[in-house]
Order: structure tokens, then C-alpha cells, then sequence
């Protein structure tokens, strides 16, 4: 993260508390965490689970005699520990996953991390692409295709963008083997329903399969 970004209160604090992970800066966290380099998320606890498996089973990390365990508590979200990489569950819908990186990202710095790559792995819908297909993102747009997030304060609409790294998405891509991969943008709503222009929700979708198809071009 950007020095000049974080938050300058957080030296005021006596006391950081991570509250949804369950850590806070009473623990020594650069001893669990400080060798972090990457940080992968997915929806589930579960995923975050095998994704942790399979991590360690590719580079040799054995368990502990009790088993692979959670680190911190799982109310919230559900955070592993493997080697340099944490493999942590961010929930459904935006405000969730927005929660998580804030506590992630004041993790990393309070562990005095450098230079962390985030990934988000997931399933979406693609539009124009062929089933299975894996999207690596270099820009994500919001329901009105813009390139930003929006987000309110003290009733003042703020933009952050959403620019990604296009160097790493490529050399993600570029590890595909027989997979059918493709670099682009993808889109995140704050709905699954009507933002995602679905037809199977609870309530009368506003808008006609005409219209959908027209808006999607």
C-alpha cells in the first residue's frame, strides 16, 4: 500500500483492533504475519480453506499435528496462514469484501509487510466469453461501467479508482497452460439480482430481456 494513503490516526491509537478478523496490535503480529507476500481471497470459508490445502500441498507446508487451523476468529471471515500467503474469506457483496481490506491492509502494515500482492479469485458471469473461461482483471468497472468505486462520507460521494496491475495480471495470465484465459475488465455491482441484470430474483426485474441485451453491448 501507498505510505502517503494510510490513515495518519492510526498512530494515535494505543491500541489497534482488528475486530472482524479477531487480531489486534497487543499480539506480535510481524512474528505470524511479517513474511506475507501474498494475499489471496475468495467468497467462502470453504474456499479459503482448500485454497490453503492446495497451497500447501504445492509447495511442501506441512500441518501442525491439530490439523490446518484458522488464525484469529471466524464470526466474520475465516484466515489462513501458509508460508507467505494468507488465504482469507472476504464474504458476499462490496461492503463485506471493503471491511476485510481495510483489516488486512492495517494487518499487513502493523506486521511490517512490503510489497504485498492481493488477488481475488472468484466466480463471475462473463459477457461474449465461452463457459469456463478464467478473466483475469486489469480494470474493474461498477454497475454503470466506470472505472471507480463509490463510496459515501459524511454524506459526500467520494471515487476511488479502480485501476489495477495490468504487469501482473499478464504474467498471471501467462501461467494458464491449457486453461482459456484472457486479460480484461470485469464489473462488480452492489446486488446480485438487479444489479447483475438477472431474471431469477424475489421482485419484478425493471427492465426487459431486450433491454438487458441492448445494455450489455
Amino acid at each position: 500500500m501507498n505510505a502517503e494513503a494510510l490513515n495518519p490516526y492510526l498512530k494515535n491509537l494505543s491500541k489497534d483492533v482488528l475486530y472482524h478478523l479477531g487480531l489486534d496490535t497487543d499480539m506480535d503480529l510481524t512474528k505470524l504475519f511479517g513474511d506475507t507476500k501474498y494475499v489471496c481471497m475468495g467468497g467462502s470459508p470453504e474456499r479459503a480453506r482448500r485454497f490453503a490445502c492446495h497451497f500447501s500441498k504445492e509447495f511442501g507446508i506441512t500441518f501442525p499435528p491439530e490439523g490446518l487451523q484458522p488464525l484469529g476468529k471466524t464470526d466474520r471471515y475465516t484466515l489462513y496462514k501458509m508460508g507467505p500467503v494468507i488465504s482469507v474469506s472476504h464474504g458476499i457483496g462490496m461492503g463485506s469484501l471493503s471491511i476485510l481490506l481495510h483489516e488486512i491492509t492495517k494487518l499487513l502494515h502493523h506486521a511490517q509487510c512490503k510489497d504485498v500482492i492481493y488477488i481475488r479469485i472468484g466466480t463471475s458471469g462473463g459477457i461474449g466469453l465461452d463457459p469456463g473461461t478464467v478473466v483475469v482483471t486489469e480494470q474493474a468497472v461498477n454497475a454503470e461501467m466506470q472505472p471507480f468505486i463509490e463510496q459515501y462520507a459524511l454524506g459526500d460521494r467520494q471515487h476511488y479508482p479502480t485501476e489495477l496491475d495490468r504487469e501482473l495480471a499478464k504474467s498471471i495470465a501467462q501461467t494458464r497452460g491449457d486453461i482459456q484465459v484472457v486479460v480484461g475488465k470485469t464489473m462488480g455491482t452492489d446486488d446480485f439480482y438487479e444489479g447483475q441484470a438477472r431474471f431469477d430474483g424475489a421482485l419484478t426485474p425493471p427492465y426487459t430481456e431486450q433491454e438487458r441485451g441492448l445494455f450489455w453491448q
